[in-house]
């Protein structure tokens, strides 16, 4: 509205003049009337004016001295002043640094440092440090010849021939397959060795011909390995009242079954029994599942006397048996075995050493990691706690801890 104020001062002059002009064109005898010059000179500054008003009225906005003065002011001072500073202060600023910050603040951290910590702490315990499982353990199907035999074996009962292969036959021998001395006499470490027994059913028991006699260190490391069973059935027929699967000395089993009557297997010395099923036959009044004296190994084995009748002990001593009656126990490594209790009989212990917990010489013995069926004594309160000897990780089958002496 500024803009066209002149052009209204000059529309009210002209108003005004224009109503002068006829009170001046009449005649007049008064003094003060215009005289014709006046009038004409009137007239041409109306004219002027008239032409100053059309000039006003032609000129297109923005076009006054006012228009640029105040447009360009106010606009570019305003506009770029608080448009440039205010958004990218505020919109760059605040995107960025809130959206980049949290999100990988939140989400990575929180998530690889829950999911490692729960996991491997959860999961790994339990194979090292938690109970076995007695499903684990072997049974008398899951040891045994790949393929049953058939193939009656024709090579006699008495072995003397170093490195015989035994393999995939049916051997029977009621008095036992014996290793004897390669060169026919007496001495001890003249006996027939590197002989293998594989894929085979023995029945009769496998047996060698002397009981070595070294000392509890086993000082008598050139001695060889006499024989070796290996996925095999090892069976005492019931009527063989005193026969045991193995013995006596330098031999090993693994993934085998063996069956005795008086015990499945006698391991006098320098013997390893491993991933094997160990039990009697159940009619013997006064059995053992296994004796073991010295520098020997007996694991992941199930081990199991089979009770012969309903008396306080089913007749078993017990499934393992290390006593100092047959000599000093001692260097025996005695772990993941399961030792198992029979049904129908009443309670006896899982292991025996008898007289060792009297004396301090049955020593570096280590049982560890046995699994234990409830209904039994772990061991009559007879283990040692003399140089080197261990009990530790021992459990029942029910998950609770195994200590010695302990009776559940």
């Amino acid at each position: 509205m500024r803009r066209y104020a002149p052009v209204g001062l000059v529309l009210a002059v002209l108003v005004g003049l224009m109503l002068m002009v006829p009170a001046s064109s009449e005649t007049s005898s008064g003094d003060g009337a215009p005289s014709r010059e006046e009038f004409d000179a009137l007239a041409d500054r109306v004219t002027t004016l008239e032409e100053q008003v059309a000039e006003l009225r032609a000129t297109p906005p923005g076009t006054p001295s006012e228009t640029p003065t105040a447009s360009p002011t106010s606009t570019p001072t305003e506009s770029p002043t608080e448009t440039p500073t205010g958004t990218p202060s505020d919109s760059p600023t605040a995107t960025p640094t809130e959206s980049p910050t949290e999100t990988p603040s939140d989400s990575p951290t929180s998530t690889p440092t829950q999911t490692p910590t729960t996991d491997p702490s959860e999961t790994p315990t339990p194979d090292p440090d938690g109970p076995p499982s007695a499903a684990d353990f072997p049974t008398p199907d899951s040891v045994g010849p790949a393929t049953e035999p058939t193939r009656a074996w024709t090579g006699g009962c008495t072995v003397t021939t170093d490195g015989l292969v035994i393999e995939g036959v049916v051997v029977s021998c009621p008095g036992g397959l014996v290793m004897g001395n390669a060169n026919g006499d007496e001495a001890p470490d003249r006996s027939v060795q590197g002989v293998v027994i594989r894929d085979s059913v023995v029945n009769g028991g496998v047996f060698t011909s002397e009981v070595d006699t070294d000392d509890v260190a086993g000082n008598n490391p050139l001695h060889p390995q006499i024989f070796s069973i290996e996925s095999s059935r090892v069976l005492c027929a019931p009527a063989q009242d005193s026969c045991r699967a193995v013995g006596l000395a330098h031999f090993s089993v693994r993934d085998s079954y063996l069956r005795g009557t008086h015990s499945g297997g006698w391991a006098h010395n320098k013997v390893v029994i491993e991933d094997s099923y160990i039990t009697t036959t159940g009619t013997s009044t006064h059995q053992s599942g296994l004796r073991m004296l010295k520098n020997s190994t007996l694991r992941g084995n199930t081990i199991l006397c089979t009770p012969a009748g309903s008396g306080t002990d089913g007749g078993c001593s017990a499934d393992g048996v290390f006593y100092r009656e047959f000599g000093v126990p001692g260097n025996l490594t005695i772990e993941d075995n399961y030792f198992r209790r029979g049904t129908g009989q009443g309670q006896w212990f899982a292991t025996r050493f008898v007289d060792c917990q009297l004396v301090d010489v049955c020593v570096d013995i280590r049982m560890t990691g046995n699994l234990f069926d409830r209904g039994q004594g772990t061991d009559g309160g007879e283990f040692p706690d003399d140089i080197g000897d261990v009990w530790a990780d021992n459990y029942w089958v029910d998950g609770e801890p195994a200590r010695s002496g302990q009776v559940r």
